[in-house]
């Protein structure tokens, strides 16, 4: 697999500061968020996107909840 790689060891993929210095060292400010537990894992990395001024689409057919619906944030 080629691409880079960011373990977490919190719910939030944002835990691990190279996550976002490396997002904006791509320049890269929009992120389409995919997961298992909406509550959990996907809620604190789109929030802790949101806190870091990314655009966040969480895609509702790549999350293992329904009630989470594809959504653009401003």
């Amino acid at each position: 697999m080629e691409g880079e790689y960011f373990s977490k060891n919190k719910a939030d993929a944002f835990s691990n500061p190279d996550l976002a210095t490396y997002l904006s060292q791509q320049k890269i400010n929009e992120l389409i968020v995919t997961g298992v537990f909406v509550e959990g894992c996907v809620s604190a990395t789109v929030n802790g996107a949101l806190a870091r001024n990314f655009k966040v689409i969480v895609v509702d057919d790549a999350v293992g909840e329904p009630r989470i619906k594809a959504r653009r944030q401003p």
